[in-house]
């Protein structure tokens, strides 16, 4: 018996060992086993752990038992592949018995177990969602919206990348999600192979109301780190303003100084979560402007209730079915 079978439970180091004798023919097909009782005697061991022992390679079909006649070594072509059932036995039995060595007890086995099982489930029922967006501002809109549904994992796509390399959400997605205005260009690019779903994102009745009150010959900034978010802060910043005021726009990523247009301003929109989205000393800059009396507007989307109605219960039909299967099993 070689180190690695002596480290196995006796009786499938025995099932291993005779398992090798059968594949290089040692113990030549059709071959007549001694009965349980005589194996157990030649190999000094007791009579269940003999029995094991023909059960394991029973199992694996490289012996069969003829009712009053004996066991006898199967030919190798009809001899099937371990079982699932017991490679999982033997994975599991290895574990136990690097622990063991480990010292670990008997309780603190059982603890591991039981968080990598929950762990595990964790990760099996959770949904597997795409969501494909424009910007980084309306990536931190959509998810922080749907992060309250529960079981799912988010990924997120820029849609550029996707018009580039579609192949991308090959990946086994339960469903896509994106706004109403590129649903048609989404269903397009996965072909029918994942369900696509929109959602709305509306600008919320305070932000409106905030727009609405602004005073004339207030000098106002948008500020924004993407051309699209930016276009559509001011566009909604013009539909919603009371008097005629040009608004100043500012990208992060432009080379003008952030500070000084800031500090040149009396109201400034900024992106929902924008701290999330900027540096340390950006950050700063706007405490530095606000310190300096400058007023902070949020441009404050939400996803639509109806829309997120629509997600939830899309992703807890996947759950429930996934969860259904895995009991099962």
């Amino acid at each position: 018996m070689t180190k690695g079978q002596a480290e196995l439970p006796l009786y499938r180091g025995l099932a291993a060992e005779l398992s090798e004798q059968i594949s290089a023919g040692k113990i030549p097909a059709g071959t007549k086993l001694p009965t349980i009782r005589q194996f157990a005697k030649d190999k000094q061991i007791s009579v269940g752990t003999a029995k094991h022992t023909y059960e394991v390679l029973a199992d694996s079909g490289l012996i069969s038992t003829k009712q009053g006649s004996g066991s006898y070594v199967a030919s190798l072509e009809s001899a099937e592949p371990v079982s699932r059932k017991e490679q999982a036995l033997e994975s599991i039995d290895n574990m136990f018995q690097q622990l063991t060595e480990l010292d670990f007890p008997v309780r603190e086995i059982r603890i591991f177990l039981e968080l990598k099982l929950r762990q595990l489930e964790e990760r099996l029922r959770n949904v597997k969602v795409a969501v494909v967006g424009e910007s980084p501002e309306g990536r931190s809109v959509i998810l922080n919206s749907l992060d309250s549904i529960p079981n799912v994992d988010y990924v997120w796509f820029i849609l550029s990348n996707l018009r580039e390399q579609p192949q991308r959400l090959a990946a086994d997605f339960d469903f896509v999600v994106c706004e109403e205005k590129h649903i048609d260009e989404l269903r397009q690019i996965v072909q029918g192979e994942v369900p696509v779903m929109q959602l709305a994102l509306t600008l919320t009745a305070d932000t409106i109301a905030k727009i609405g009150r602004i005073p004339l010959q207030t000098k106002v900034g948008v500020i924004s780190l993407s051309n699209n978010f930016l276009q559509k802060m001011k566009d909604d910043f013009y539909r919603y303003v009371n008097c005629d005021i040009e608004a100043e726009c500012f990208l992060y990523s432009e080379s003008a100084d952030f500070g000084e247009f800031l500090q040149s301003q009396d109201i400034v929109l900024v992106p929902p979560h924008c701290t999330e989205l900027i540096s340390r000393t950006e950050e700063q800059m706007l405490k530095d402007a606000r310190a300096q009396n400058v007023e902070f507007l949020r441009y404050d989307l939400k996803v639509d209730r109806g829309s997120w109605l629509y997600i939830a219960d899309a992703a807890e039909e996947v759950y429930n079915k996934a969860k259904q299967k895995l009991n099962r099993r």
